[in-house]
């Protein structure tokens, strides 16, 4: 381990490169021959005095010669010098890589006028094609620790995100929060506590061809990646101990003694749901026609008949006045739908669904984590919640959904439905110690059952879903504040304090802009932005507009909203550029 201690010092030092800087550093480390040993707060001091009077000097940590010696755990060197500009010019680059790399890790010196003259040098060679990747991430990582080069950071990372997987990980003191909060906003991840300090790392996985910002992209850490390799090598990848897991750190999650059941689609757990509550040929079913088809397509899978209401202007969830019109002796289920991550007005919703004895099934494919007057949606006094684990939801399993309700005997029937209706799980009776071939068919069940190679993916997004919501919610919060003089209409907000996951971030065109919704998208793309539209409403596309007779008249707030909406792009990969990127595309088109 480093001395923070104990600082070798050498006067007038002139060597140029790393190889002479290790070897004299080893001579003096063996003979002893150093001038003085300082305390951190001597050596910053000395800095003060010296800092004019030396045209080059050279510090390095105490340490032993094998970690000296360790490329891979170099020893912190800062070289500075009266007239650095100069220097510039004097040294080969390759000496300032040399020294980069060798200040980079550990450094306990905090003087920002050092790591000034290095960002200055720095940065205008930023792009230079011998400088890795890594080298870069280093780099930026220390600079922002120092209170300087932020948006070299966000260029860095962006930078390594355009080449091949990479990841950065360091150290930071707990007491220095500007730095924790910045690198916790770029999606690093603390991973431990040591010595007061936190170690925090970020994966970066995907590389980006070009520079198209997407509209949206997950973030895959290596945790699930492992995860994954840990299934595959197991022998076990279909349903199995890695999904019960996923299930029971997300019923965890949830709270309020919920059961949490994993399905491969939030479709599946809507029908899966339906088919619980017993929703079956002459019932109806009451939802939102401002939704993904894949809400309303179960409720015809039953033999039930959707009855479509429009939203709510206020929060574009489902208008619970029109819902109270629409009920009749033939409603046994209602599906609001939390658009966009905000919640419905489940309090009136539920009030309502009691006084008529109809059941609710959430459709949350939008909300985690959401909460409504303070409790997660999932944790409400409904029937049965389900979740969407897209690839474009706040967290993935690549293709799945978690079906969430607090009755046992719901539970037990969704259980033996997602896989053909059989009493017993294929794990149980594959893995029994002793003969376990025997199973009834209690159900005539449905293969919507999630494999236990998804559930690797869910168990670590889960784990990071709190983050993803919060650099969500940040940058929502930027295009709040960056698009309000625009005349835009921006989304709703959650009130009381509550969360909004933040799935999507829509923005509407107002009456004062010429320029039509679809022409904004076209000029989007064409500055290397990807947007989209959500939703098209169900009256507007064929199948339902015929089978039930549905007219753009009937939903005015919904055929309004969508003619005008446009989605931002908004995920937890964005980059403080990507964001500045979308605001100044928007802003110009429409100035």
């Amino acid at each position: 381990m480093i001395n923070k201690k104990k600082i070798l010092f050498f006067k007038k030092a002139q060597y140029h490169d790393l190889e002479n800087i290790v070897a004299i550093h080893k001579k003096a480390y063996s003979k002893k021959h150093f001038t003085t040993l300082f305390s951190e707060k001597l050596l910053k001091k000395y800095y003060s005095i010296f800092l004019d009077d030396f045209s080059q000097i050279l510090i390095a940590y105490e340490d032993d010669q094998k970690n000296l010696l360790n490329s891979k755990n170099p020893m912190g060197f800062i070289v500075y010098g009266k007239k650095i500009q100069e220097k510039i010019d004097i040294f080969k680059k390759k000496n300032w890589l040399s020294l980069l790399k060798l200040s980079i890790i550990n450094p306990i010196i905090s003087s920002r006028k050092i790591y000034n003259l290095l960002f200055s040098w720095f940065r205008r060679n930023l792009y230079e094609e011998k400088l890795s990747d890594e080298l870069i991430l280093s780099v930026a990582v220390k600079f922002t620790s120092k209170g300087v080069g932020k948006s070299l950071l966000n260029a860095a990372l962006k930078d390594a995100n355009k080449r091949d997987l990479k990841d950065i990980g360091l150290f930071v003191n707990t007491s220095n929060l500007r730095a924790i909060n910045t690198y916790l906003s770029q999606g690093f991840q603390i991973k431990h506590f040591r010595n007061n300090q936190y170690y925090m790392e970020k994966d970066l996985f995907i590389s980006r061809e070009n520079d198209f910002l997407s509209f949206s992209r997950p973030e895959i850490g290596k945790e699930e990646i492992n995860e994954v390799i840990s299934s595959l090598k197991s022998g076990w990848v279909t349903t199995g101990p890695k999904t019960k897991q996923f299930e029971n750190d997300f019923a965890s999650f949830i709270g309020g003694s919920v059961h949490a059941l994993a399905v491969n689609s939030a479709t599946s757990g809507i029908h899966l749901a339906l088919k619980a509550l017993g929703v079956k040929n002459g019932d109806e079913v009451i939802t939102t026609t401002h939704t993904f088809t894949a809400s309303a397509a179960p409720i015809v899978y039953c033999g039930a008949k959707p009855i479509f209401v429009d939203i709510d202007k206020s929060t574009l969830c489902i208008d619970v006045e029109e819902v109270r019109k629409k009920i009749s002796p033939k409603t046994k289920v209602i599906i609001p739908v939390h658009f966009a991550g905000l919640s419905a007005e489940m309090p009136e919703l539920i009030k309502l669904a009691k006084e008529k004895n109809i059941k609710i099934i959430e459709d949350a494919a939008h909300a985690l984590p959401t909460t409504c007057n303070g409790k997660l949606i999932g944790s409400l006094d409904t029937d049965v919640c389900v979740f969407s684990f897209y690839a474009n939801k706040t967290m993935t399993t690549g293709e799945g959904g978690m079906v969430v309700t607090k009755s046992s005997e719901i539970a037990d029937k969704v259980k033996k439905m997602r896989l053909h209706g059989i009493d017993r799980d294929a794990f149980n009776r594959f893995t029994a110690k002793k003969p376990s071939w025997f199973y009834e068919v209690v159900y005539p069940g449905f293969k919507y059952n999630m494999t236990d190679i998804a559930a690797s993916i869910g168990i670590h997004q889960l784990n990071k879903v709190n983050n993803f919501q919060s650099r969500r919610n940040e940058i929502a919060s930027i295009y709040n504040e960056k698009l309000q003089s625009n005349k835009l209409i921006l989304p709703p907000n959650p009130i009381n304090g509550d969360l909004h996951s933040w799935h999507l971030y829509i923005i509407r065109l107002s009456k004062d802009f010429e320029i039509s919704r679809d022409t904004f998208i076209e000029e989007m793309y064409k500055k290397g932005i990807g947007c989209g539209v959500h939703y098209i409403p169900l009256h507007n596309q064929p199948y339902w507009k015929r089978e039930y007779n549905l007219t753009k008249n009937m939903f005015p707030i919904s055929q309004s909203v969508y003619e005008k909406s446009i989605s931002l792009p908004i995920y937890s990969l964005m980059t403080e550029e990507d964001i500045k990127k979308v605001v100044n595309s928007v802003n110009d088109i429409l100035s």
